[in-house]
């Protein structure tokens, strides 16, 4: 094993995740050590503390052979896969782990990653199972700097669509119509994550296929090893469960164009019923104007005609005056 490998794992062991992960030993226990957690025991005692009644089982405590190691991680990850999507009502979205890589006990950076995204994947389940505070109050236990982190790692699990997608979020009015163009893009950028996944994965079949081919048939000058049909019973269920996926995905990309064309189709709708009141409101202030402008004229004109009458009254008086003083003076 590499210096750099050694250092990986040391520092993945370090980690505050795997700090919250020795939180589940018994105090008793000897130290957690790496190989522990790719086998699948402790980790599936893990899941125990946060779903007592899993529905797969099977898990062997022997774990010498690869074979075994696979199936008991990939019972913990249907297990896993299975609560979030009928408990928690929540299609993971995040690359689940490569269980083959962990399984095969390598040192490296790669497994080391994968172990990250599993502990990541059960950290999302504890803080939001049944005991979800009884898991709160542990993490709330630990030294405040891992608690900040442990934090940042449930951020990234929990109500973030680049990880998780809940099942509020199909119906499109449940959406903030502010966040429905960014839940948009997210859905197509998952979408095409998951074809080039599903292409990927379907060309490794294919090789793995050809591969047992060759070896069944006495043609290939490779040296198969013992993991070959491992590897291709673990790539045919991935590509199962990759397919899976892109089909709810598709059906919602689906779901969200058509309410995104509802949407649209409304809102010119709106525009061209606002441009009518709109021309009707200049229409109605013209108007107004207008009739302004006729009260002024007749008002106006009544006061012209007053002071005509005035005047009239007054030549009048006069002119009344001027005869009664005539005949006066007769």
């Amino acid at each position: 094993m590499s210096s750099s490998a050694v250092s990986a794992v040391g520092t993945f062991m370090k980690s505050p995740l795997v700090s919250w992960a020795k939180t589940f030993q018994d105090e008793e226990k000897k130290i957690l050590e790496y190989r522990c957690l790719c086998d699948g025991l402790f980790i599936y005692n893990m899941w125990l503390e946060i779903d007592p009644h899993p529905p797969y089982h099977g898990i062997s405590s022997s774990t010498d052979d690869l074979a075994t190691r696979v199936r008991n991680l990939d019972i913990i990850l249907h297990n896993i896969k299975a609560f979030y999507e009928e408990v928690l009502g929540q299609l993971l979205l995040i690359k689940v782990p490569d269980i083959l890589t962990l399984a095969k006990l390598h040192d490296e950076q790669s497994s080391v990653g994968e172990m990250e995204i599993l502990l990541l994947l059960i950290l999302g389940c504890a803080v939001q199972c049944e005991r979800k505070e009884h898991f709160i109050e542990i993490i709330k236990s630990m030294d405040l700097e891992i608690q900040h982190k442990i934090v940042d790692y449930i951020q990234k699990i929990t109500d973030n669509p680049e990880s998780i997608w809940i099942s509020e979020w199909n119906e499109l009015p449940l959406v903030p119509p502010e966040d429905q163009e960014h839940m948009y893009n997210l859905l197509v950028q998952h979408l095409r994550r998951l074809v080039k996944e599903k292409d990927e994965l379907s060309q490794r079949v294919i090789q793995s296929a050809l591969q047992n081919l060759c070896f069944t048939s006495g043609t290939s000058t490779l040296s198969p090893t013992s993991s070959t049909s491992i590897d291709k019973s673990h790539l045919i269920v991935e590509l199962a469960d990759v397919k899976a996926r892109l089909r709810k995905l598709q059906q919602e990309v689906e779901e969200k164009n058509e309410g995104i064309t509802e949407l649209k189709e409304e809102l010119e709708k709106s525009k061209e019923s606002q441009c009518k009141l709109r021309q009707e409101n200049l229409e109605l202030i013209q108007d107004a104007l207008t009739a302004k402008t006729y009260r002024d004229e007749i008002d106006i004109l009544k006061e012209r005609e007053t002071m005509k009458d005035m005047e009239d009254y007054v030549w009048k008086l006069d002119l009344n005056s001027w005869k009664n003083k005539a005949a006066l003076e007769n």
